[in-house]
Parts: C-alpha cells; sequence; structure tokens
C-alpha cells in the first residue's frame, strides 16, 4: 500500500500526539524547534527557550509562557449601554 501525502501527514500527526502523551504521562520533557527557537516543554506545559551564552553555557528562559496583550472591543448601535459596560469593566 502506498500512502498519499494526507495519509502520510496524519500518521505523522497521531505519531506526534501519542509521543506528547507518553512524555507527559512520564513525566518527560519534549524538545522541538518552533519559529527558530529551541524549546523545551516540560510534562505540565509550560515552555522554555533554549538559549546558549556566548561561552557556550546553557541557559533556559521561561519567556514562552508571557501574557499576550488583550484587546477588546464592544460593538452596538447607540444607546446599546457600550460606555456602561467598558466603565464597569475597567473597575475589573
Amino acid at each position: 500500500m502506498v500512502a498519499n501525502r494526507e495519509q502520510l501527514q496524519e500518521i505523522l500527526k497521531k505519531a506526534n500526539q501519542h509521543a506528547r502523551k507518553q512524555a507527559k504521562e512520564s513525566g518527560a520533557s519534549i524538545y522541538y524547534i518552533k519559529d527558530n527557537k529551541r524549546v523545551r516543554e516540560d510534562a505540565n506545559g509550560n515552555k522554555f527557550e533554549i538559549i546558549y551564552d556566548a561561552t557556550g553555557k546553557h541557559m533556559s528562559s521561561n519567556i514562552m509562557n508571557k501574557q499576550k496583550p488583550v484587546m477588546t472591543v464592544f460593538a452596538g448601535t447607540n444607546g446599546a449601554g457600550k460606555s456602561t459596560l467598558s466603565m464597569q469593566m475597567r473597575t475589573c
């Protein structure tokens, strides 16, 4: 049987999911490259960028989990309560 591209991608996806599940269950970290950064993800899902300084000393930085900015937009007709709602949200 010759698998086509889509079948091979599905096999790879399932293998990836299985490996991640096994690593998590055993408490092991997984390592991969994302956006040209070396990443270590621990069993709890915390992500660390793996960095080496100029002398080759290993350093890990938990900068991968920084909270991303959030923007909330209130849309509606005049008199719908957008201003009231946005003022109440600021006090939370």
